[in-house]
């Protein structure tokens, strides 16, 4: 009974996790049909916001937040998946360190994030490209990896 119960309950985590891959593939791929012989700037990032909603509905946990550093304070610009107290703008302090560098980094203080989202994630902050002092920073919850069946630990 043990086993037949935790081989389902591996079965279908395996089957939500497919679907979900599903959904985001089938996001990329209308994405990239709808680009072929697009040249308006706006009409590609309206294509590009679709999917990107699109994926992240199809990714339980995952948050992304799209800010301007042109201020003393960061004004959000977009926000995708589910917030608890979407705020317009966020404390300096979410900054990386290091904003010359052109890579993925870890906020300095991911604690307003994490506010404004209203559960504790894990987040990384990533240059816009062609956008200077844009930022977005994605969120997720760390989902520790599924784990099989474990041998009975047999007590003396």
């Amino acid at each position: 009974m043990v086993i037949t119960v935790t081989v389902s309950r591996h079965l279908a985590l395996r089957l939500f996790a497919l679907e979900q891959a599903r959904r985001r593939d089938a996001a990329l791929l209308r994405l990239g049909n709808s680009l072929i012989g697009v040249g308006d700037d706006t009409r590609i990032r309206e294509l590009a916001r679709a999917c990107t909603e699109e994926i992240v509905a199809a990714t339980p946990g995952l948050r992304l937040i799209t800010v301007d550093d042109h201020a003393p304070d960061v004004v959000v610009v977009e926000r995708f998946g589910e917030f608890g107290k979407p705020t317009p703008t966020l404390p300096a302090r979410v900054l990386p360190a290091d904003r010359t560098l052109d890579e993925p980094q870890p906020p300095l203080d991911g604690g307003p994030l994490t506010t404004s989202v209203g559960r504790a994630l894990h987040w990384l902050a990533v240059p816009v490209p062609d956008r200077p002092a844009h930022w977005t920073f994605v969120g997720w919850r760390r989902v520790a990896p599924a784990r099989g069946p474990q041998a009975p630990v047999r007590r003396p």
